[in-house]
């Protein structure tokens, strides 16, 4: 009995301690474990610090949103008279790029980031933006603010986006400094939401070429394709005046489809998504209309009937059949609660029928499970043309797939990669071309020089005299291409290469070509018992041209196939062309001759 009690006394006497202990650490430490809270004096800056999150997200979240998942846009590639689309349609000035398009030498070409690619693509510019912000205030008033490198992570979420900020933030005032170096940020956006949708939309009109459809039906209404007529005169159109028809009935029925609406409803496309759409084009953005089996202007379609011996039919009969390849754009918008998801796609009709196969070189996409299996090490070592080590990104591409691998240092980067047929290796460096490398499924090593890329300023002469007016020119290389519209855009970056260089100059004043006449004539039956017997007598026909006004008309350029070496390049401040002109017109002929001249006339390639 005694024994127990001394246990119990002693287990008392142990509790005691360890309270005491407890408070004097409480007491002698109570100043460390109250340092772990932002002091009052701190708390502005890491508010303000987190406002600037918070608006460089917001401001992130907006670009993707309006460039259709892109804040750095993929390489830009020119279109041609034949395809005339580049890889990015100017809608009010953004530069998005298309979801699909078609090259100006015919390939099909799908470049649809992945969550995973808008997530980078958002961080990279968050860490970018974040070190520029923005506590002149503060230090105005004594605080010392020393920034450190931040390292940004996003959470793409169907309705918010998450950033987590690993970066030192070191604030010194008085005697005390307080370092802050995690910040963790939510904003509520739809942006994952709209994403989801805008692939929907995407992957429907791909499998079902609804675009087309509405777009072949548009065709058959406003153009003469197939049908037949009771005549024995010949039939005439004037292309430009269907064309102008068949255009604006475009923009009004694609820009009448709309996603509910009753099944009967012609426009009604009840797509499988939960955010309004709307579908936007435009008769001013780059578009073909052409008439494949037509040798002018004016398409005619010749009676059957009037020939001799025919005649004791006694009707005439006028088929017509014709062929037309048109393309356009269109930019799909996937919109919820004020925010607006957009992307560019591609119509193509080819041969008055829908065009199948919306397949081709995928530029970008999903990553696949290809980029989860990484077996093969390869060791790629990156140099500039003075075999000086560089640092870049490197990325795996195949199949679709876009796998990022690792950053060089000092030069070089030993990693796992996927193994694939036909696999290529991307370069990202800053200051370089980005290269593409294409490796055998079992190498082991890779070694690139990269070339370097300079900043040069465009200078354009006419005839001999600095010319300040308007011109496009355009860079078409082996690796990449681009075009500039002078005299806004003055800067041009060129690496080492084989060059294409075509130089358009204009004029802003505007021309008006007067209404025109044409005459055409053909035999038809003589009237009466002389036509039964197959008698034939010339009848004349006229069609009209309509007054037409031409606000920009082409006065002056030329091409030119150039290689720019490196040493003049890096020793040079100023790219000069120089190019002649061509006489103003005052005629189509003459128009359509000056751009003939324009295409055979050179360029004189100068550096300053």
């Amino acid at each position: 009995m005694f024994k127990g009690k001394k246990g119990q006394v002693t287990i008392f006497v142990i509790l005691a301690i360890i309270i005491v202990v407890v408070g004097l650490s409480i007491f002698l430490f109570r100043g460390r474990i109250v340092a772990q809270e932002v002091p009052e004096n701190i708390v502005p800056i890491q508010t303000a610090f987190l406002n600037c999150i918070e608006g460089g997200t917001l401001t992130g979240i907006s670009i993707l949103e309006s460039k259709g998942g892109y804040i750095e846009n993929p390489d830009f590639v020119a279109g041609s008279n034949y395809m005339p689309f580049s890889s990015e349609l100017d809608f009010l000035g953004v530069e998005i790029p298309y979801w699909y398009y078609i090259t100006g030498n015919n390939i099909q070409v799908e470049q649809i980031p992945s969550l995973e690619d808008m997530n980078f693509q958002l961080e990279s510019y968050l860490e970018d933006k974040l070190v520029n912000c923005n506590f002149e205030v503060y230090r105005n008033q004594g605080y010392d603010i020393e920034i450190g490198d931040p390292l940004v992570e996003t959470k793409i979420n169907g309705q918010s986006v998450e950033v987590e900020v690993d970066m030192d933030l070191t604030v010194s005032f008085e005697e005390g400094v307080y370092l802050m170096d995690d910040f963790s940020v939510k904003v509520d956006s739809l942006l994952g939401n709209l994403y989801k949708d805008a692939r929907k939309v995407y992957e429907l009109e791909k499998d079902e070429s609804f675009l087309e459809n509405y777009s072949v039906d548009v065709l058959y209404l406003y153009s003469p394709v197939d049908g037949v007529e009771l005549s024995c005169s010949p039939m005439f159109w004037n292309v430009d005046e269907f064309y102008r028809e068949f255009s604006e009935a475009l923009v009004a029925n694609i820009g009448s489809l709309k996603n509910d609406g009753r099944d009967d409803d012609y426009f009604a496309l009840n797509l499988p998504v939960d955010s309004e759409i709307s579908f936007l084009t435009s008769e001013s953005w780059p578009s073909t209309f052409e008439v494949t089996n037509a040798d002018s202007n004016i398409l005619v379609a010749e009676p059957v009937g009037n020939q001799e011996g025919l005649g004791i039919l006694g009707f005439c009969y006028v088929p017509y059949h014709f062929v037309y390849n048109v393309r356009y754009p269109v930019l799909v918008q996937v919109s919820s609660f004020g925010e607006t998801f957009q992307f560019p796609v591609a119509v193509i009709i080819d041969r008055n029928m829908p065009k199948e196969g919306k397949e081709g070189m995928s530029v970008a996409g999903e990553e696949t499970d290809i980029c989860e299996y990484r077996n093969n090490e390869m060791t790629v070592s990156l140099y500039d043309s003075d075999l000086n080590p560089v640092n870049g990104e490197i990325s795996y591409q195949c199949f679709g797939a876009n796998c990022y691998v690792g950053n060089t240092q000092n030069g070089e980067l030993n990693a796992l990669f996927p193994q694939c047929v036909n696999g290529n290796i991307k370069i990202s460096s800053e200051g370089f071309k980005d290269s593409y490398v294409s490796t055998d499924i079992d190498q082991s090593d890779v070694v690139v020089i990269l070339d370097k890329e300079y900043n040069l300023n465009l200078e354009l002469y006419s005839d001999g005299n600095p010319y300040s007016g308007r011109a496009i020119v355009n860079f078409v290389g082996e690796r990449s291409s681009f075009s500039l519209a002078y005299p806004q855009q003055k800067e041009i970056i060129l690496s080492e290469g084989n060059y294409e260089i075509s130089v358009y100059l204009y004029d802003e004043s505007s021309l008006v070509f007067e209404e025109t006449t044409t005459e055409y004539c053909t035999d038809v039956p003589s009237s009466g018992i002389k036509g039964y017997l197959g008698f034939e007598e010339e009848e004349c026909f006229e069609t009209v041209i309509p007054e037409q006004e031409i606000n920009n008309v082409l006065v002056g350029g030329g091409k030119e196939e150039y290689y720019f070496i490196e040493q003049e390049l890096k020793n040079s401040e100023s790219l000069i062309l120089r190019s002649g002109d061509v006489n103003i017109p005052e005629s189509i002929e003459e128009l359509s001759q000056n751009y003939g001249l324009v295409e055979r006339q050179s360029l004189e390639v100068q550096f300053r």
